[in-house]
């Protein structure tokens, strides 16, 4: 049979047809890990905190698999990620018990920074960052 590598992307793909995936593909793998996962199993009575962990989560994996931040990943794009091992690490790895193990993508403790970091930033709360927002960051450093 196909290598698990080449069996992934039809997978993460709403359409079996497609040549490409797009973020909200990501979207139910994504709400899996957050049902699933014994580390974010405190998540669930949150409102806002599981669809922005997912949120990041898929931010985090597209910034890896579409360089020219297309909006889109084809099939090779997927393959030669670090997707299917992170997954493999946190189904029955080094982070199946503790998500903050798998860094790349999955990482709690790195949302969280992310988060904070991003709230910060927005200070109007408007859930998006101006360019005045981002002069912020880093001690005006952008």
């Amino acid at each position: 049979g196909l290598p698990a590598e080449a069996r992934l992307f039809p997978c993460l793909s709403s359409d079996p047809t497609a040549s490409r995936i797009v973020p909200d593909d990501l979207a139910p793998l994504l709400e899996q890990v957050l049902l699933h996962h014994p580390g974010l199993g405190f998540l669930c009575g949150s409102d806002d905190f599981p669809s922005r962990y997912a949120q990041t989560a898929i931010a985090r994996v597209f910034y890896e698999i579409d360089p020219l931040r297309s909006g889109s990943a084809n099939a090779r794009a997927v393959r030669s990620s670090a997707l299917l091992h992170a997954l493999r690490a946190i189904d029955d790895g080094d982070a199946a018990a503790d998500i903050n193990a798998e860094r790349r993508y999955f990482s709690y403790e790195h949302f969280y920074v992310i988060y904070c970091t991003f709230c910060k930033l927005d200070e109007d709360n408007d859930a998006l960052l101006s360019a005045q927002d981002l002069q912020r960051y880093g001690d005006f450093g952008i």
